[in-house]
C-alpha cells in the first residue's frame, strides 16, 4: 500500500471512543462506502496529474501524413496545426490539402508555414480565385484557399491542372470538398533550386493556422437551435466548449435530454464574468483556446478533462444528467444545515502527509502573447503548505493547453493548487431533507458536541438518494452521500496583489539587423473622378546601411482583424508606402527590414486612423427636437452628421432619428434634429414672474413656481391660439405635494382632459384640442398642495421626436454614407 494511502482514514468511533453519541449512531458505513470518500480524493489527485501532449508535441504529431488524420475540435482563438491530408507533386509543383479543424469553423485566418507568416492579396475564401503569396520568401511561388466548412468542391485550379482521370485515379475530383470540414488548400512552386531548401525547409511544409475556430450552440440565444449548427456563432466562452464537446465529440456524443441544460447555461454566465487585471482593465473569467484531439482508446471523460481543467471546473451528475461545477464559490444551500446523519453511521476521511500533498504548484499555458506556444507560469508556493508539512518540496504540475491566457491560468492555478489541500471528506447517509442536494452543491456541517471538530462547511461530491422499502429509523427516503471541505477563498482573486509579471521576451529572426525607426503617418485624400477617396501614406527610416537591407515588407489592416493589405519595397525604392482605407475604421501598420540572413521582427504602429470623429459635440433637449452643437472633422470625405436615439445606453441598440444632417467639413456647427418649427404655446410656463396667468383661488405664483394651497378646486389659466383638433404634448414637474392631484386641460366648447398626475417629479402626456379652443388650464383638486413648474405646451408632428427620456448620440457620416466614431451619449428627456 503507498505511504499516502496509509491510514488514510479514521472512523469517528476511533476518534472518539468510549464518548456517548448523541443524534449520531456509532455504527460505521459499510467499508465499500469508507472506500469510496478515500479513494476520490486519491482519483481527483491522479487527475489533476494527467499529462497531456505540449503545444509543439501536439503540432508535430499533427503535421504527420496519416491515412487517417487525428479527429480534432478546434476552440477558440488560437493556431492550429493542419493534418496533411492529400499531396500531389507535378513537375516543380506540390498540390497539397491540410484538416485544420474536424468541423466548420468562423474565420478570418492568417497562415503560417514554418512558422512564418504568410501575407498574400486576393481572397483565400474564394475557391476560383484564391489568395497569392505577397511577401518573401513566398510571392511568386505559393497560391492558398482555405475551406471554412461551407465548400462543395477543392479550388477550381485544382481540378483545371490535377483532374482526377481513369489513368491518374489519385488526383482530385470535385467531390474532393472536405465538407463540413476546415481545410487549407495549397499550390506549391518549388522554385529555382538554389533558393528552394530556404523557402520550403520541408516538403510538405509545416502548416499552422490562427483564426477563430468552432461555432458552438449557445442555449442563452433564442434564434440559436441546438440540432441546427448553421444557427451557432463563435464563442470562446469555456462553458460553451465543454458543453460542445459533450454534444459533438465523435466517442460518445450525449443527447440533451442527458445533460443538464441550465447548470452549463449558468455556468457560461459565470464563464463571462469581468475579472480585474492588475494593469487595468478586465478580462473574462474562462476562455478555451486550443486543440482537443480525439481519441478511440480512452473514456470520454478523460479526454474532456483538459477542456474542463482550463476553467477549473469538473463533470459531475446530477440527476442521472452530466452537469459542470464551474471554478467558482458557490453559495451554501438556503436554508439546509447538516445537523444529524441517519443509522448507518458517519465515516471521517482524512488525507495524511504524502507524495500527493502538494506544497508547490507549476502551471504550463499556452501563451497567446508568445504566439500559442507553450510557456511556464512562476513555481507557486501553496501558501503555508511548506510550514504545515515539513520535509522536502512536493511539486504537482498542470497542464493547462486549453488556456491562452497567463492571468486566466494564474487563478487557475490557486484554484487547483488548494484544492489539492482539501483534505478531509465525510461518508454518511442523509436524511430526507437534503434530497435537494446535488454533485456540487455548498452545505454547512453543524454537528453536536462532541462531533464539533468536523463542522464546516462542505461540498457535494456524490449523493445517491434511495428509498428504504423496510422504512429504518423511521425514514423511507435515505441519501448516501459523500461531502468534501470546502474553503471559498480558493475561488478569492485580488489581481494587484497575486497577478504575477509576465515577462515577453522580443527575439528577432536577424539579430544583426536594426528595426526601421520613426514609423508615422499621414493622412490623405484624393480626387477620383469626383469620388474623394482617403489615404494613408506612412514613412519610417532604415538605421542600417543601404548594402545591408535588401527591401522592407509592410502590413496593414483593420484593429482587431485577422488579414492584412500587404506589400513590399526593394532597397532604392523609398522608405514610404500608402493604402486606402475607410475613414470610419482604426488601423494598425507594421513594417519590418528584410536582410540576406533573415528579418527583423515587425514595427507596430496603431491606433491609426483618418480622424472621422466629431469634437466638442453636446446635445440639448428642445421641445420635439433636440439642438447639436460641435466641430466638424476636417475631411473631404465627410459629408454630414446622423442622429441616433435609443432607449437605454447601448449604442447597438439605437435607431438613426433621420437623414444625415449636412455639415460643412472643419466648420462649426449647429442643428436640430425633430421638429425645427416646434414652438412653446405656453407662456411663462417658468413661472419667472407673476404676469400672462389668471390665477383661482389658492393659487399663487412666486419664488419661480407655481403653488396651490388646499382648500378649493380651482385653476390656473391662460389665453392661447390652438389648432382644433389638433394633438398637443405637455410637461411640467411637480413638487412639494403631498395630497390630491392636478391635470392639464384645454378648453373651447368642450374641454379635453389630461391624466391626474399625483406625484413628485416629471409630468408627460398628449391632449387633442377641442373645437374653438381658447385656454390652456392646470386644474388643480380642493385638496392639492404642490408646486408646478416648467409647464410646456407644443403641437404634436410627424417630424417631432418622441416624448419622453432616451439617449442621444452624433455620428459623423461620409459622402458614401460610412458612419464614423459616435458621440458620447446623453441622456435627455424631451418635451
Amino acid at each position: 500500500m503507498p505511504a499516502a494511502v496509509a491510514f488514510v482514514t479514521k472512523t469517528l468511533a476511533g476518534i472518539y471512543s468510549g464518548i456517548g453519541i448523541s443524534g449520531l449512531t456509532s455504527t460505521l458505513l459499510a467499508s465499500a462506502t469508507l472506500r469510496l470518500g478515500a479513494s476520490y480524493l486519491l482519483a481527483r489527485l491522479s487527475q489533476s496529474m494527467i499529462d497531456t501532449p505540449s503545444p509543439g508535441s501536439q503540432a508535430r504529431e499533427l503535421s504527420q501524413p496519416s491515412e487517417r488524420p487525428p479527429y480534432r475540435f478546434v476552440y477558440g482563438t488560437t493556431k492550429a496545426a493542419g493534418s496533411p491530408v492529400a499531396i500531389r507533386v507535378r513537375g516543380n509543383i506540390l498540390y497539397a490539402c491540410w484538416l485544420l479543424n474536424s468541423r466548420p469553423s468562423a474565420g478570418d485566418f492568417t497562415l503560417y508555414l514554418e512558422d512564418r507568416e504568410v501575407a498574400h492579396s486576393g481572397d483565400p475564401y474564394d475557391f476560383e480565385t484564391g489568395a497569392t503569396a505577397t511577401n518573401a520568401p513566398f510571392a511568386g511561388y505559393l497560391k492558398f484557399w482555405i475551406g471554412r466548412g461551407d465548400q462543395t468542391a477543392p479550388p477550381a485550379q485544382f481540378l483545371s491542372e490535377v483532374p482526377w482521370t481513369v489513368s491518374e485515379d489519385d488526383l482530385f475530383k470535385a467531390t474532393d470538398a472536405w465538407k463540413g470540414r476546415t481545410v487549407l488548400w495549397a499550390r506549391i512552386d518549388a522554385g529555382p533550386q538554389g533558393s528552394r531548401n530556404d523557402r520550403w525547409p520541408a516538403a510538405p511544409p509545416q502548416v499552422k493556422v490562427l483564426g477563430a475556430w468552432s461555432k458552438v450552440w449557445d442555449p442563452r440565444e433564442e434564434l440559436q437551435d441546438a440540432d441546427d449548427p448553421d444557427t451557432w456563432t463563435y464563442s470562446d466562452n469555456h462553458a460553451l466548449c465543454c458543453l460542445d464537446a459533450l454534444r459533438r465529440n465523435p466517442i460518445e456524443a450525449y443527447r440533451l435530454a442527458n445533460i443538464d441544460i441550465d447548470r452549463f447555461t449558468a455556468a457560461a454566465d459565470i464563464c463571462d464574468q469581468a475579472v480585474a487585471l492588475k494593469a487595468g482593465g478586465t478580462e473574462p473569467r474562462y476562455r478555451v483556446s486550443g486543440t482537443l484531439v480525439w481519441s478511440g482508446g480512452a473514456e470520454l471523460e478523460d479526454q474532456v478533462l483538459p477542456l474542463f481543467r482550463a476553467g477549473a471546473a469538473r463533470v459531475s451528475r446530477v440527476g442521472g444528467k452530466i452537469s459542470i461545477v464551474p471554478g467558482v464559490a458557490r453559495t451554501a444551500v438556503s436554508g439546509l444545515a447538516l445537523t444529524d446523519a441517519l443509522g448507518s453511521g458517519l465515516d471521517a476521511n482524512f488525507l495524511a502527509r504524502g507524495d500527493d500533498l502538494a506544497t508547490q504548484v507549476r502551471v504550463s499555458y499556452l501563451s497567446a502573447a508568445r504566439g500559442y506556444e507553450e510557456a511556464e507560469l512562476t513555481p507557486w508556493d501553496i501558501p503555508g503548505a511548506q510550514d504545515e508539512d515539513g520535509g522536502a518540496p512536493r511539486v504537482v504540475s498542470f497542464a493547462l493547453h486549453l488556456c491562452a491566457s497567463a492571468t486566466q491560468a494564474m487563478r487557475v492555478r490557486k484554484i487547483l493548487g488548494l484544492d489539492l489541500r482539501r483534505q478531509k471528506t465525510l461518508g454518511l447517509v442523509l436524511p430526507p431533507e437534503a434530497v435537494q442536494l446535488v454533485d456540487g452543491s455548498v452545505v454547512p456541517v453543524s454537528f453536536p458536541a462532541p462531533f464539533d471538530a468536523l463542522n464546516g462547511t462542505y461540498e457535494v461530491t456524490s449523493i445517491h438518494p434511495a428509498l428504504d422499502l423496510t422504512g429504518q429509523d423511521g425514514v423511507a427516503l435515505r441519501c448516501p452521500a459523500t461531502l468534501r471541505i470546502v474553503d471559498a477563498d480558493q475561488f478569492d482573486w485580488t489581481a494587484a496583489t497575486e497577478e504575477e509579471e509576465i515577462e515577453i521576451v522580443e527575439i528577432t529572426e536577424s539579430a544583426g539587423l536594426l528595426q526601421p525607426e520613426d514609423l508615422a503617418y499621414s493622412v490623405e485624400e484624393i480626387d477620383n473622378g469626383g469620388t474623394i477617396l482617403t489615404q494613408i501614406a506612412f514613412t519610417w527610416t532604415d538605421p542600417n546601411g543601404a548594402e545591408v537591407v535588401q527591401s522592407f515588407e509592410w502590413r496593414a489592416r483593420v484593429e482587431g482583424a485577422t488579414t492584412y493589405q500587404s506589400g513590399s519595397i526593394a532597397q532604392g525604392g523609398g522608405l514610404e508606402a500608402s493604402f486606402i482605407i475607410d475613414p470610419t475604421k482604426t488601423y494598425e501598420i507594421s513594417v519590418r527590414a528584410i536582410g540576406s540572413n533573415g528579418h527583423t521582427d515587425w514595427v507596430v504602429l496603431d491606433g491609426v486612423t483618418a480622424g472621422l470623429v466629431l469634437a466638442s459635440v453636446d446635445i440639448a433637449a428642445e421641445p420635439a427636437r433636440v439642438r447639436i452643437t460641435g466641430t466638424a472633422p476636417g475631411l473631404a470625405a465627410f459629408d454630414g452628421i446622423r442622429i441616433y436615439r435609443g432607449a437605454t445606453d447601448d449604442f447597438g441598440a439605437a435607431t438613426a432619428l433621420g437623414d444625415v444632417i449636412a455639415v460643412t467639413a472643419g466648420a462649426a456647427f449647429d442643428v436640430v434634429e425633430g421638429d425645427a418649427t416646434a414652438v412653446d404655446v405656453v407662456t411663462n410656463g417658468g413661472f419667472d414672474a407673476d404676469t400672462d396667468w389668471t390665477k383661482g383661488a389658492g393659487w399663487s405664483i412666486g419664488s419661480g413656481v407655481a403653488t396651490h394651497g388646499t382648500g378649493t378646486t380651482s385653476d390656473l389659466s391662460q389665453a392661447a391660439t390652438l389648432t382644433a383638433s389638433a394633438n398637443y404634448r405637455w410637461t411640467f414637474t411637480v413638487s412639494g405635494r403631498t395630497a390630491a392631484t392636478v391635470r392639464v386641460e384645454i378648453d373651447g366648447d368642450t374641454t379635453a382632459l389630461g391624466d391626474f398626475v399625483n406625484f413628485n417629479g416629471l409630468a408627460q402626456g398628449t391632449l387633442t384640442a377641442p373645437t374653438n379652443p381658447t385656454d390652456i388650464v392646470l386644474r388643480a383638486h380642493a385638496n392639492f398642495d404642490g408646486n408646478v413648474d416648467d409647464f410646456i405646451m407644443v403641437a404634436d408632428s410627424a417630424e417631432a421626436i418622441p416624448q419622453g427620456a432616451a439617449y442621444f448620440w452624433a455620428v459623423p457620416v461620409t459622402a458614401t454614407g460610412s458612419e464614423g466614431t459616435p458621440s458620447d451619449s446623453f441622456n435627455l428627456t424631451i418635451p
